[in-house]
Order: C-alpha cells, then sequence, then structure tokens
C-alpha cells in the first residue's frame, strides 16, 4: 500500500443521523483503502436533488448514520493493493455505483444494474468529507482541461441525462426531444439534446429556469403552470415528441410524457415518484408508446461524457458553490428551488 501523510483522525463530514434532521458537521475517522480501493482527497461535491429524498425519509439509505454526497471529484492520495487502474496523485471523478463486475450485468456492460451494487453516499459513506474510498474500477481519470467542479457534476447531472438519451432513448438528429423539469440535470438533458441534433423543447413551472434552457439551447419553453403542456408541446411538435424525458420525478410530470410523444415515441424516466403512477395502458398499447427507465449511468458513460466537457461542447451548470459548513443552507435553497446545481467546494 503506497501512503500518505494525512492523519487518521479530524475528518470533517457532513453526516445524516436520521431523516427530517439537519446534516450534522463531525470529526469522523479517514477511511482507509482495501484491496483494489482508493482513497480521494475530495476537492467538489455537488449537491443533489435526491439527497433531499433521503434527508426527509421519503427514500431509505442502506445504513444510518452516513455521509452524503455522491457526486465528487479529487485526487487520490493512497491506493490499495491490487490497484493497478489509477496511482497517488491522480484526478479522479468517482461514479456513484460500487459495482462488483462478476454478475451478469457488469459481465455484458451493463453495470448500473449490478446485481450487488452499493449506492456512494447512499449505501456506504460518500464525499460530503475531506477524503472519501472508492473501488478502483468504479472511478474515472480526469482530463487535465477540466476543472474539479465540472468533472464532480458531470458524475450525475451530465452523465445520466446523456445515458438516458443516447443509451435507453436512443435519440436521433432531427427528432424532437421534450424535457420535463428544468433542474440539475435538465439542463443538462436541453444540452445533450441540441448535442445530437435534436429540436428541444423544455418544460417547467418557473421561468428563471425556462430562461436558462433557452440559454443552453433549447428552441422552445414551455411553462406549465401557464398553460397545458401536452397540449403546447403536441402543438410546437406537430402531434408530439419523438423523445419525452422525465427528470422532475413528480406523478403528473410522467403522465404529461407519456401524453406528450406521437405514436411509436419514447418516454425515458429518470426522476423517481413519491407514489406509484397511474397509466392509461390503453393509449400506450393503441399508439405503440415505448416507456423505459433509465438508470444511472455506466463507467463508459462517464468516461464519455468527460471526454465532451473537455472539448467544450457540453458545459457542466453550476449555480452555487458553498464550503462544507454551509451544507445545510445549501439544501435548503435546493429544496426552494432556488439552485440549478450547487456544489460544496474544499480547501
Amino acid at each position: 500500500m503506497k501512503a500518505n501523510n494525512h492523519g487518521c483522525f479530524g475528518l470533517k463530514a457532513a453526516v445524516l443521523r436520521k431523516p427530517r434532521e439537519p446534516l450534522s458537521i463531525e470529526d469522523v475517522k479517514t477511511p482507509r483503502p482495501g484491496f483494489g480501493e482508493v482513497l480521494v482527497e475530495v476537492k467538489a461535491c455537488g449537491l443533489c436533488h435526491s439527497d433531499l429524498h433521503f434527508m426527509d425519509g421519503v427514500r431509505r439509505t442502506g445504513k444510518l448514520p452516513i455521509i452524503l454526497g455522491h457526486e465528487a471529484a479529487g485526487v487520490v492520495v493512497e491506493v490499495g493493493e491490487g490497484v493497478t487502474e489509477v496511482e497517488v496523485g491522480d484526478r479522479v471523478a468517482i461514479e456513484y455505483y460500487f459495482t462488483c463486475g462478476r454478475c451478469r450485468y457488469c459481465r455484458t456492460g451493463n453495470e448500473n444494474l449490478c446485481e450487488n451494487i452499493l449506492r456512494f453516499g447512499m449505501d456506504v459513506d460518500g464525499a460530503f468529507a475531506e477524503y472519501a474510498k472508492a473501488p478502483a474500477r468504479n472511478v474515472v481519470k480526469v482530463p487535465g482541461s477540466v476543472s474539479m467542479v465540472d468533472a464532480a457534476v458531470s458524475t450525475d447531472a451530465v452523465a445520466t441525462p446523456y445515458h438516458a438519451l443516447r443509451y435507453v432513448g436512443e435519440l436521433r438528429g432531427g427528432e424532437w426531444l421534450v424535457v420535463y423539469g428544468i433542474g440539475g440535470l435538465g439542463v443538462h438533458a436541453v444540452q445533450i439534446g441540441k448535442l445530437f441534433g435534436a429540436n428541444v423543447v423544455a418544460v417547467d413551472v418557473l421561468e428563471e429556469k425556462l430562461g436558462l434552457a433557452r440559454r443552453y439551447g433549447a428552441d422552445y419553453t414551455v411553462n406549465a403552470s401557464e398553460v397545458d403542456p401536452v397540449e403546447e408541446v403536441r402543438a410546437i411538435t406537430g402531434g408530439g415528441a419523438d423523445v419525452a424525458i422525465d427528470l422532475a420525478g413528480r406523478v403528473k410530470t410522467v403522465e404529461y410524457a407519456v401524453k406528450s410523444v406521437r405514436s411509436l415515441g419514447r418516454v425515458v424516466c429518470v426522476g423517481f415518484p413519491p407514489e406509484p403512477v397511474p397509466i392509461d395502458v390503453s393509449d400506450v398499447i393503441v399508439r405503440k408508446v415505448v416507456i423505459k427507465g433509465s438508470r444511472g449511468l455506466r463507467h463508459t458513460d462517464l468516461e464519455e461524457v468527460l471526454s465532451l466537457v473537455a472539448k467544450g461542447v457540453v458545459k457542466p451548470v453550476v449555480s452555487h458553490r458553498f464550503r462544507l459548513e454551509e451544507i445545510n443552507e445549501g439544501y435548503e435553497r435546493l429544496r426552494k428551488g432556488e439552485l440549478i446545481r450547487g456544489v460544496v467546494v474544499y480547501g
């Protein structure tokens, strides 16, 4: 094992002890990398809306207490035995799914469905801490031209809609894409849709977010608080979009997405609704609509996204930066819809 000079104690971290309570800033032990693992000095970690589900008790973490934070990038400071993928000093982004590499899904390139999956910052301690450990197989080297903040945001807010649109929705040039929910993922879905040559319609209830969608390339925007979004989308697209992606994770937005596509349209569900969504199956059958779920990303997706960011064709959007001690303020602002993407920055 290659050692470094960081200490074993005094690590600051934001800890979720129980739902419906603020995160606690505590001193915790510095993790030690085991076989096949690396220790990363965290430089940036994004604030994701899914963390609010855990903080509010809507969804459960794999353990409590737990250090949240799953959108992370930093520098490798220690490697465990058997690590060959990276070395001390490498700048890396951490995937938020830790995978086994052995099950049938991992062996077929679908490791985001790993049968032994562990979610970084959800099942195991995450990166709202000065150091975090991860399997070496689940980190990706960051190109030199990409900042640590941009790399952190790319691990989820960029790579998740990238995987959803390219490999699940199979979006093609010239098609119509409607994006429901212009938050941290939605603003990047707009960029990715334009990158693939699609005509993009962005739907939200806040004019500020729709303005951001226009800034990043949306051809049309629809304010769902003022008009019927389904009727508006169908009018804009001449009968319905080819692909609809729901990133808002609301019962209504899933329903809107299904109704917004044309016959043979594809609906990609990414956001987690808080309750079951009623679907008119007869309508789905008659119009031959395809509804797909898209879960996270794969190792290759993150590699591709970081390459696109390095080339400047996709720009990670960061609206606010916080110190670790300000993390509860950041999440309150996210809850109120005041953030597109906030990032905790270290050092």
